[in-house]
Parts: C-alpha cells; sequence; structure tokens
C-alpha cells in the first residue's frame, strides 16, 4: 500500500486512518487496493493531509484527504475531509472510452478547455462518480474580450490624467472601470465516466 515511501510509525497511522475512512464510504478494502495508491503524506504543525492517486482503466485522479481532530472525553478523534469529498461510494467497474467522453462533452457544453478527472460527489445527496469535468470556452473567451476591453479604456483614462487632461481623449467618454462587475455566464461540464451521462452547471465569471 506503501509503495516506496518511507514512513514514519506516526505517518503509517495516518495512512491507516486515512484508508479505513475510505473504504467506509462503500468499498471493500480488495476495490482499494487494486484502484489506489498512496502519493505523499503530511504530517508537520501546520497541517495534516494524505494524497491518494485513484485509478481506473484509463483515467486517474488524485484525492486529498485533510486529517483534522476533535477532543471528546478525554480522547482525540481524527476527522478525514475525504469522508465529505466522498460521500457514499460504489465499485465502479467499468468506464466508456475518453474519446467518447470527450464527445459527449463537447455535445454538452460545446467547446470546451481545462479538462480533468474527479472522483467526487457533485452534491451533498449525490452518490460519489468518476467524472471527466471541463469549463466551456467561448464564454471563457468573450469574457477575456470584455476585460481587455475594459483595461484599454482604463488605461486611455490613467494617460489622459498623467496628461493633465483629467478625461477621455479624441471625444471619447471613458467609464469608470466597476472592480465588482460580473463577467458573463460561463459553463462547467460534468461527464460521468461510467454512464456518459453529462451534468451541465453555471457560473458567473469574476
Amino acid at each position: 500500500m506503501n509503495g516506496e515511501l518511507k514512513l514514519t510509525r506516526e505517518e503509517e497511522q495516518l495512512v491507516r486512518g486515512s484508508r479505513a475512512a475510505i473504504v467506509a464510504t462503500g468499498l471493500s478494502e480488495s476495490y482499494f487496493d487494486e484502484h489506489f495508491r498512496l502519493l505523499q503524506v503530511v504530517n508537520t504543525p501546520g497541517g495534516r493531509q494524505v494524497v491518494w492517486k485513484f485509478s481506473l482503466g484509463e483515467y486517474e485522479t488524485s484525492l486529498h484527504d485533510i486529517i483534522g481532530f476533535y477532543t471528546a472525553g478525554g480522547l482525540r478523534t481524527d476527522t478525514h475531509s475525504i469522508t465529505g469529498t466522498l460521500g457514499a461510494t460504489y465499485e465502479i467497474r467499468e468506464t466508456i472510452p475518453m474519446p467518447r467522453a470527450a464527445k459527449l462533452m463537447r455535445k454538452c457544453i460545446g467547446r470546451y478547455a481545462g479538462a480533468a478527472v474527479v472522483y467526487q460527489r457533485l452534491s451533498d445527496d449525490g452518490q460519489t462518480g468518476l467524472y471527466l469535468t471541463a469549463q466551456a470556452s467561448t464564454p471563457t473567451h468573450r469574457g477575456g474580450a470584455v476585460r481587455d476591453e475594459r483595461e484599454k479604456k482604463e488605461r486611455a483614462r490613467r494617460e489622459a490624467q498623467e496628461r493633465g487632461q483629467g478625461g477621455a481623449t479624441s471625444g471619447e467618454r471613458v467609464e469608470p472601470r466597476e472592480e465588482d462587475e460580473e463577467g458573463p455566464p460561463f459553463f462547467i461540464g460534468y461527464v460521468n465516466l461510467e454512464t456518459g451521462k453529462c451534468i451541465k452547471a453555471q457560473g458567473i465569471a469574476r
């Protein structure tokens, strides 16, 4: 389970606790040992963390288990963030090929960028899944164009002020830049790599 990592006794305890927390979400120990590999253990005064790699077929992703604790009745008990990330798991056995996943993503949100694989639940009442996630690229590009135009106007305003004119040049009216103004909406797609179903979520660029 530890691979080539040389662990201290305290680090081994963290790894065992993290493994148990993940298995308790719904996986068998044999499934865990087949698909999870230890990547890193952090045990410092500033924080404790265990990092795993989850692999299934052609897909892989990393999982970070941040470990805290609480004290009750004089006993200290560790808490694991990974239980909230995963929720209720089950043993995924088969996945769709990446080319099909990419095609489904394009059908779902159009052209996209920043694709990544994640293993998590998407809502508090949802079941854990393995997903290909990406952000629609076209709205983001429009948002970048809007920001570029704002920055161009802001530069013109500053240059006019430096020349002592205190306003716009060439008869152009320059609007002050709104720092908290929201950009255009964008979409994020989540393609379930087991079923092929795509979930589309909307966000606001800032």
